[in-house]
């Protein structure tokens, strides 16, 4: 889950890659991709989903780590 309030489409979405936190649903957050669960066309990060805020995980929510080499 990640820091975006949800909203149904990119219209007027921040172009500096900054949190969009103003207007859509502020009790929801985006949720990227999918998790080991979902096959592989939901698994990208170009999937989005709204989840809400502050709920547990399921298994269909994972998490990525990145670290430079």
């Amino acid at each position: 889950m990640v820091e975006d309030a949800w909203h149904e489409d990119y219209i007027d979405a921040p172009g500096d890659g900054s949190a969009w936190t103003t207007g859509g649903d502020p009790g929801r957050r985006v949720l990227r991709g999918g998790s080991w669960f979902n096959g592989s066309r939901i698994g990208r990060a170009g999937v989005r989903d709204g989840s809400v805020a502050g709920e547990p995980g399921t298994d269909d929510a994972g998490f990525r780590l990145a670290r430079t080499l």
